[in-house]
């Protein structure tokens, strides 16, 4: 379990690879994030984090790794397989190059 303090770095460090802006640590806003579509399970991630291009993936999963922090990926969280559910916490990376999730930022 992460302390506030570790969330507050965790949030700190993705947003200079990412900026702030795609970075979530809002209890509220990780609410889609605790599971897929399988019924009976869910967790909390400590983050959510947008990257916007290949070099930033990498960067993250480097930082990550680096720290032993899990990462999940998370697509349309459909999944029934519980794939996507962060039940060691860390970090899911969501893929949404649309920008649905997050309609400020415009990917190409």
């Amino acid at each position: 379990m992460r302390t506030l303090s570790d969330t507050k770095a965790i949030s700190a460090d993705l947003s200079k690879i990412v900026g702030p802006v795609n970075v979530e640590v809002r209890p509220a806003a990780l609410v889609p994030y605790r599971t897929d579509a399988t019924f009976g399970f869910a967790d909390w991630p400590t983050a959510v984090v947008r990257p916007g291009s290949a070099k930033e993936v990498s960067r993250i999963l480097a930082w990550a790794n680096e720290r032993s922090i899990p990462v999940v990926p998370h697509g349309a969280g459909s999944s029934l397989a519980a794939g996507a559910v962060p039940v060691q916490g860390g970090i899911k990376k969501t893929f949404d190059p649309a920008g649905i999730l997050n309609p400020g930022k415009v990917t190409q």
